[in-house]
């Protein structure tokens, strides 16, 4: 695949990530949130440093330009569980505060345009997983989600009207994205990011 191989995100991503650096950041900082659940990119960039949150930010926009991630068919979203992914969705109602899980989740359709960056960061969320989870897990528990009832299960119930709507086809998906957009911001102001 030769428009992989030449993209942006290659030639970009040659430096890679400094893991050790990442995971240190992410030690140092997270204390001051309360969950990381549901993340802004620029909490991420909090959380992890620029570095790391520039190589997510890459692969994003190269799987958007692409259509990597919208051309499987919701296979990785609906394996692990998540209870905002309907195929009748066009997009991902929680992108935007998308979980760690799903931001660190590369499927083998990435390894393409540069597996030694995927292997970088699936390595750091694993390291920062566990360097939690054998401290105190309390953030762990946040970060293996979706499913998102481990870790938001207040934020789930209130979003299940709203996906059995869509599913049922009694509510239009994009009202339905609207609708969850507006309970994870509620989610997030009840349950502050940052504590302070």
């Amino acid at each position: 695949m030769p428009e992989l191989a030449a993209s942006p995100l290659r030639q970009g991503a040659e430096a890679g990530v400094d893991e050790a650096g990442a995971i240190d950041t992410f030690l140092g900082t997270v204390g001051r949130f309360a969950q990381v659940a549901l993340l802004t990119d620029e909490e991420v960039r909090e959380l992890f440093g620029a570095d790391s949150a520039a190589a997510l930010a890459a692969f994003d926009r190269y799987s958007r330009e692409s259509g990597l991630c919208s051309s499987c068919g919701g296979v990785c979203c609906s394996e692990i569980g998540c209870e905002v992914y309907s195929p009748r969705f066009q997009e991902c109602p929680i992108h935007a505060t998308r979980p760690l899980l799903c931001r660190f989740h590369f499927c083998h359709r990435f390894d393409v345009v540069d597996k030694q960056l995927v292997i970088a960061l699936r390595d750091i969320f694993l390291a920062c997983y566990t360097a939690d989870q054998i401290s105190r897990g309390t953030i762990a528990k946040s970060m293996s989600v979706p499913p998102l009832e481990t870790a938001c299960p207040a934020l789930v119930a209130n979003v299940q009207p709203v996906m059995d709507a869509v599913r049922e086809g009694s509510l239009d998906p994009q009202n339905g994205i609207e609708l969850i957009r507006k309970e994870v911001e509620r989610y997030r102001r009840r349950h502050l990011v940052a504590s302070t």
